[in-house]
């Protein structure tokens, strides 16, 4: 019976609501992110995580590249090469301090005055000067056989001369000479003359120096 019942309420159906069922629209789906706007979300989120990186990056580069600068400046003002040479009332006192005797003129180039100064365990030098305390000539004595005048310009003579029996590197220009270095085996010698001098002054200064 109940089939029956079924059956006939099925065909109570009208055809015009079964086209107006056929008509409706669906449901309305839920929308979906499109895929290029999620890709350009990821990209836009990468590039300011690498920005932000290399923006560290470089200024902990800066910050290395100061350093430097600042730790070059402390050692300038802290690190001073110290003088060897040690300024001396006398002779005496220079001799005691470089551990070796010296003789030398009282005058040189027409000098007025004279400053000794002395190397622990190595050097004498006098440095004669005029009376405006320029200098003169400078005279020096060492341990050694190495040429020891400090002087290195370059003169129109260049040459080994004998002079009061030694052997003397002499430098010059014209009939002048400004450098002289000579040894004995045990020490070296040297004259330096600032105006240049003749041959004969400068084998009398030569013969002096001991």
């Amino acid at each position: 019976m109940k089939e029956f019942r079924l059956l006939e309420l099925i065909g109570e159906i009208k055809d015009e609501w079964i086209e107006d069922a056929v008509q409706m629209q669906p449901f309305p789906k839920r929308r979906l992110f499109s895929v290029q706007r999620v890709a350009v979300g990821v990209c836009a989120a990468v590039v300011l995580c690498v920005g932000l990186l290399v923006y560290t990056q470089v200024q902990h580069r800066s910050d290395i590249t100061q350093l430097p600068e600042q730790t070059s400046a402390a050692t300038d003002d802290s690190v001073q090469i110290a003088n060897p040479f040690q300024e001396c009332d006398s002779l005496e006192t220079a001799e005691q301090i470089a551990g070796f005797s010296m003789s030398v003129p009282d005058s040189c180039a027409d000098s007025t005055n004279s400053v000794i100064r002395a190397v622990e365990a190595d050097m004498i030098e006098v440095i004669y000067q005029d009376n405006s305390e320029n200098e003169v000539a400078r005279i020096r004595k060492a341990v050694g056989k190495d040429e020891i005048s400090g002087d290195y310009n370059l003169y129109e003579n260049d040459s080994v001369e004998d002079f009061a029996g030694v052997s003397v590197h002499v430098r010059g220009n014209g009939n002048l000479w400004y450098a002289a270095d000579w040894t004995d085996g045990t020490y070296a010698y040297s004259i330096t003359v600032e105006s240049g001098a003749a041959s004969e002054a400068l084998e009398t200064w030569i013969r002096q120096v001991q």
